[in-house]
């Protein structure tokens, strides 16, 4: 099941800006689609972009491609190989329906 794109709030009187983190009025810069069916695939990747850019999970290739394709921001696409019962989660058929040899 798809979702809205998330970002962390942060209310300037809770929170402390830690040296390399995003500024706390920061917009994301870039819109990531996470080709996943793991949660803790998403709590990784949130924690790992810090609020640099807005995540969008998607169950399929085709779901990630339409909610690509109307991007304002730069565009990731992030495809999550440790759901290895899912074919279309995979490197190699991912790249051959994207164009890549």
């Amino acid at each position: 099941m798809a979702s809205a794109p998330t970002t962390a709030s942060r209310s300037p009187e809770t929170s402390t800006r830690t040296p390399g983190s995003a500024p706390h009025d920061s917009r994301p810069v870039v819109d990531v689609t996470a080709l996943t069916s793991r949660d803790d695939f998403l709590l990784e990747l949130g924690q790992a972009l810090g609020g640099q850019a807005a995540v969008r999970p998607v169950d399929s290739l085709e779901e990630a491609l339409q909610s690509m394709a109307g991007g304002k921001r730069g565009q990731v696409l992030v495809i999550d190989g440790g759901d290895e019962g899912r074919p279309e989660q995979q490197p190699g058929c991912a790249r051959g329906r994207l164009g890549f040899r």
